[in-house]
């Protein structure tokens, strides 16, 4: 294979054709769309949304304590839409991280997506930050409103 085209293309043969859509866009772009996620090469967002039984300013303040005890760096707060970074590691580049936020009464949605950085694929590191989010956030809402 000698063209970032040529590579694709052999990727593509070897997915099963059930749980992957591709097209080719031109211009060597292609983008990918699989029953988990939209991949567009180098594009690979996860997202999951939650409702929890909580106040949207006791879940925003979850959040963000949530985003720093997972050692995720927060670099934007604004309204209702956090935005964060996963640095790297060895299993990855890091993730970029958004979270938004819409709360009604006693009830707050919140959407988590994850994004890598610089890798094609995330073997399923994005997944794993939201889900580690989201377990936080259970834990701490829990906690607080059984106190």
């Amino acid at each position: 294979m000698n063209t970032y085209s040529e590579w694709v293309e052999h990727w593509l043969a070897l997915q099963p054709k059930t749980d992957l859509q591709y097209a080719h866009t031109g211009l060597g772009n292609y983008s990918f769309k699989s029953s988990r996620s939209l991949l567009q090469l180098g594009d690979l967002v996860v997202s999951k949304s939650k409702i929890f039984d909580a106040r949207l300013g006791d879940t925003y303040e979850a959040v963000l304590k949530a985003l720093r005890s997972n050692s995720f760096e927060i670099n934007s707060k604004l309204d209702r839409r956090i935005t964060a970074s996963v640095p790297p590691s060895i299993f990855s580049w890091g993730e970029d991280i958004e979270i938004s936020l819409e709360g009604t009464g006693t009830r707050t949605k919140v959407t988590v997506s994850s994004r890598p950085k610089a890798q094609i694929f995330d073997w399923g590191k994005s997944e794993e930050n939201i889900d580690r989010l989201i377990a936080s956030l259970d834990r701490m809402l829990v906690s607080k409103t059984e106190r």
